[in-house]
């Protein structure tokens, strides 16, 4: 399933008009202009809808500049989707490996966990490896690549806790949520 998207004309500004208010509207609006991630056709961001895996890692592969890979075949993804080119992108950069998704299927309808954005998100750091100290207090019974991936994002200031110290690995990611992760990505890969 694609999204439809919305046009965004610079000469009148970016505006989603549920975005009035939105903790995330400056980020938004900043991967708007960049053209990695799209509204809707009536002028709407839904920011507070769950992301798609497909739709995270497509706004991913464009907000790097990766080159898009077309003609690929495998048993995890469709062949002929919209979302194939990105994963194939995805996978040869390395921010996804077949075996992320249990070696079944990668799913791309199902809503991204928050674990699985900061894993794809701590990829792009492919020769770094977390320092270990966090106030997060839900982590540690994640499996280690999941654990460290969440622990170099968060060291590197991409993902923020909850004001309880939690980080809620299981939680769906928010379209906000994945698009302010990605505008931190770019800005520490900038550095």
């Amino acid at each position: 399933m694609s999204i439809q998207l919305y046009k965004i004309d610079e000469s009148q500004g970016t505006y989603f008009w549920d975005l009035e208010g939105h903790w995330a509207y400056d980020s938004v609006i900043n991967g708007a202009k960049k053209g990695f991630i799209k509204g809707y056709p009536d002028a709407t961001f839904k920011p507070n809808n769950s992301i798609t895996r497909a739709e995270f890692t497509k706004a991913l592969v464009e907000a790097l500049g990766l080159p898009v890979i077309y003609g690929e075949k495998s048993n995890l993804v469709g062949e002929g989707k919209w979302y194939t080119p990105y994963y194939y992108s995805a996978e040869k950069k390395g921010l996804i490996q077949p075996f992320d998704y249990d070696r079944k299927s990668y799913n791309p309808d199902k809503s991204i966990t928050r674990a699985e954005m900061a894993r794809m998100i701590a990829r792009a750091f492919p020769n770094e490896t977390p320092k270990g100290a966090t106030d997060l207090t839900d982590i540690e019974n994640l499996p280690n690549d999941l654990k460290d991936a969440v622990l170099l994002a968060y060291e590197k200031g991409i993902i923020k806790g909850y004001p309880d110290h939690t980080f809620r690995p299981d939680g769906k990611s928010t379209r906000a949520e994945a698009v302010v992760m990605i505008v931190r990505l770019l800005e520490k890969k900038a550095q």
